[in-house]
């Protein structure tokens, strides 16, 4: 798979911390106009998926955008503009750190 490291036999030492859990992500909000058609998210952040349940939960919609859109690739997320998506999006921002990108116009997309 191409995968290339550097094997460490010796002990090291430093001036190293011990931390336990993980480092929150830092808390974003959603930018851009009050009133967008919906939003693009990125597939490629590791918590998507947390996002998109959480939408589904809420009974958003959300949809896969067949052909790339921007720099997110195929298979970005889009998620039109609603009152059930709304605080969901506002969540995931307070707690996960998404950047949201609000979109003027519905893109091609399949369900």
């Amino acid at each position: 798979m191409g995968v290339e490291f550097d094997r460490i036999r010796d002990g090291f030492d430093g001036p190293f911390t011990r931390i336990d859990g993980l480092l929150p992500a830092p808390a974003s909000s959603i930018m851009g106009p009050s009133n967008p058609a919906g939003y693009l998210i990125s597939h490629r952040i590791n918590n998507s998926f947390v996002l998109i349940n959480r939408l589904m939960k809420a009974n958003a919609e959300v949809y896969w955008l067949k052909k790339p859109e921007r720099d997110l690739g195929t298979g970005a997320i889009w998620v039109p503009a609603s009152a059930a998506a709304r605080p969901v999006l506002e969540r995931g921002a307070r707690e996960l750190g998404w950047l949201y990108m609000p979109w003027p116009k519905r893109p091609p997309a399949k369900r």
